[in-house]
């Protein structure tokens, strides 16, 4: 008896907890231990506690799905939420790849710029004093170093200050431009020319001996001597006294072919101007 009734108080607490697996279990203990198993209303009552537990089980399994595409759902949003950020990240990242790209692009460009600046006469675009002297010595030194010939010319306008007097210093700039114009299409792809005072100008020839030095002053001789001024609105003469010398096979360094070739110059000057004078007519 004390089975029985423990039995069914059993299957009373796990109904009323929600656990109709244990609930029914326990009703059929209950039945057993009764031996009600076979009556109509036991049988009855069996098959209520078997529709509830069929009932829940099926809610449970409703609920296991329910939450398991919650989680799908919440999990793909996830995904495509990291694929947006992903995204985000790269197109971020490929941005700031073109913009330092950009600014590196724009710092070197500003670099050559100033470099040019600080390398170049503002006027004729050639090279300025302190760039030619510098880059002559080393071209000096590695023609040493190799045995090398070089060439140095010197030039300077005639009357120069004259043509400033005569026709204001903007006739002056445009001639001094158009010299340096003139000459650079003449000379070699490698020949370094560059303006080193007011009408002063000089070129220096790596490889090149006395013949192809005289060759090359010899026609700028006379390209600056055919110039002609008309598009000023006047016409006068243009021309220029050269002075040429090479460098010796013991020489290093600029300041003695300078000099010789300063020299040479000052000849050609107080010789009559509008000529070619070398080391050699010193011998």
């Amino acid at each position: 008896m004390l089975e029985r009734h423990a039995g069914k108080t059993l299957a009373d607490i796990h109904e009323r907890r929600g656990d109709l697996p244990a609930a029914l279990t326990m009703f059929k203990i209950y039945l057993e231990a009764s031996e009600l198993l076979g009556d109509d209303r036991s049988a009855m009552a069996l098959a209520y506690y078997q529709n509830l537990y069929e009932t829940q089980d099926k809610e449970r399994q409703i609920q296991i799905l329910n939450q398991q595409n919650e989680l799908l759902t919440l999990s793909r949003a996830l995904s495509e939420k990291q694929r947006q950020n992903l995204q985000l990240s790269l197109i971020i990242g490929l941005l700031l790849i073109v913009a330092l790209i950009g600014w590196l692009v724009s710092v070197n460009m500003q670099r050559h710029r100033f470099r040019n600046l600080a390398q170049r006469d503002g006027l004729t675009g050639i090279a300025n004093r302190s760039h030619f002297n510098q880059a002559v010595d080393k071209m000096v030194k590695d023609a040493f170093a190799n045995g090398d010939d070089l060439g140095l010319i010197l030039m300077d306008l005639d009357n120069f200050k004259a043509i400033n007097d005569s026709y204001g210093h903007g006739a002056g700039d445009w001639v001094l431009k158009n010299v340096a114009e003139i000459c650079r299409h003449k000379i070699r792809k490698n020949d370094l020319f560059g303006r080193i005072g007011g009408e002063e100008f000089a070129l220096c020839l790596p490889g090149a001996g006395l013949e192809e030095s005289l060759r090359v002053a010899e026609i700028c001789r006379k390209a600056i001597k055919a110039m002609d001024t008309s598009a000023l609105g006047h016409s006068f003469e243009v021309s220029g006294s050269f002075g040429v010398a090479i460098r010796h096979p013991h020489e290093a360094k600029l300041e003695p072919i300078f000099t010789r070739a300063d020299n040479c110059l000052y000849d050609a000057k107080h010789a009559g101007r509008d000529q070619v004078r070398y080391e050699g007519d010193h011998l």
